[in-house]
């Protein structure tokens, strides 16, 4: 799963000097069956929404996820403006699941980056949550009850890594010697350092 980091540039509406006090991952879908997660990032830096009065909104989300890649565009440690609600949008990192392409392999994509985030925030899957859940609107529409469920199963079972798997990982993605991997494992976190090694390559 290829992560591009291509941050927009700064702006009140956009990308607002919020400091991030991260607690949550708030998941979103982008309501367009057509957009990639590239389409989604280039219409947030080259174009704003507008209300009735003709005023300029504050709408932004931190990444987007299809079935090819993730974009990142507002870094982790900023707030964004996704959920209509002050704190969260102070408290939520936002990941949007494009509607577009292959479903299943979008999901795997978005399990996948998820489980990678909360662990290298030393989050739980309880932190998850939907932009639903702060405002009552139906987002992420692509998920039933059921299915959120699901997903948060998914990523549950993706933080998991046994240590047997996630050497597995390291040695199939690198070519650290069993010696070294053994090095790593005789450290006093060691355990848990395969465990974060492996998880950041998925």
């Amino acid at each position: 799963m290829n992560i591009s980091k291509q941050y927009i540039d700064i702006d009140y509406h956009k990308r607002p000097p919020l400091t991030m006090n991260l607690k949550h991952i708030v998941i979103h879908s982008t309501a367009n069956p057509k957009s990639t997660a590239q389409n989604e990032r280039d219409n947030l830096a080259n174009n704003f929404r507008y209300n009735s009065k003709g005023s300029k909104v504050k709408v932004s989300f931190h990444s987007a996820v299809d079935d090819n890649e993730v974009v990142e565009c507002i870094p982790i440690s900023e707030g964004a403006y996704h959920t209509g609600n002050y704190d969260a949008n102070r408290e939520g990192y936002s990941v949007e699941i494009c509607e577009s392409g292959d479903r299943s392999k979008t999901i795997e994509n978005a399990v996948n980056y998820v489980a990678k985030l909360l662990v290298e925030h030393n989050l739980q899957v309880g932190c998850l949550r939907r932009h639903k859940d702060f405002t009552g609107k139906n987002c992420p529409r692509i998920f039933s009850e059921n299915e959120w469920s699901e997903f948060k199963q998914m990523v549950q079972s993706k933080m998991e890594l046994s240590t047997e798997k996630s050497i597995e990982i390291i040695k199939d993605k690198t070519m650290l010697s069993d010696k070294t991997i053994e090095f790593l494992m005789a450290y006093r976190y060691g355990d848990d350092l395969i465990k974060k090694l492996a998880q950041a390559m998925i």
